[in-house]
């Protein structure tokens, strides 16, 4: 019979643990290629279900834009831009008096050359309150005719007091800009 010694009950150990893990290595493996399958299926059914609903509102959203169209209000009337163009100035005149903003000044600027043919732009400069400034704007921009800000510049009132105080006014200039619609008269 052959003698174990201590070395040979070593080599007899590394020799068990290496079979061991030789015969755990596949099932490990198989396992975690199972999980990974399974992982995959769950994230394939999240996208598809996602794809669908996608698929859902943009059918609905294609019906609601082919039904929908903007009110007649929500574009100024005019023969000639130039018209257009006072109408956008008398509105926005209107608006800032009912919103307790003084009126400085109101320009006509040119068109942007990115510009569609139907757009009009003015420039306005006002004094007015933050809490006012904040309705004249919702005013604008949720109201009828369209008009959207491009540009709003805000100052003290007073440049040398730096930090101004609360409810003190500002100067703003805004870029306005509007779609006009020629009228047949």
């Amino acid at each position: 019979m052959i003698r174990l010694t201590r070395d040979r009950y070593f080599a007899l150990a590394i020799l068990f643990v290496v079979l061991v893990v030789s015969a755990m290595a596949p099932a490990l493996a198989l396992r975690a290629r199972s999980d990974a399958l399974e992982a995959l299926s769950d994230e394939n059914g999240f996208l598809k279900r996602l794809t669908d609903a996608q698929h859902r509102a943009n059918d609905k959203a294609g019906d609601a834009a082919q039904m929908t169209k903007a009110p007649a209000g929500a574009f100024l009337n005019a023969q000639t831009p130039g018209l257009a163009t006072a109408q956008l100035e008398a509105y926005f005149s209107d608006l800032a008096e009912t919103s307790r903003a003084s009126l400085a000044s109101v320009s006509a600027q040119q068109a942007d050359p990115s510009d569609a043919p139907d757009i009009v732009r003015i420039q306005a400069s006002i004094d007015v309150e933050y809490e006012a400034l904040q309705s004249l704007l919702y005013k604008l921009e949720a109201g009828t005719p369209y008009v959207f800000v491009d540009l709003l510049r805000l100052r003290p009132a007073n440049a040398s007091t730096g930090r101004p105080a609360h409810g003190s006014p500002m100067k703003v200039t805004l870029g306005l800009r509007a779609i006009w619609r020629a009228s047949s008269i």
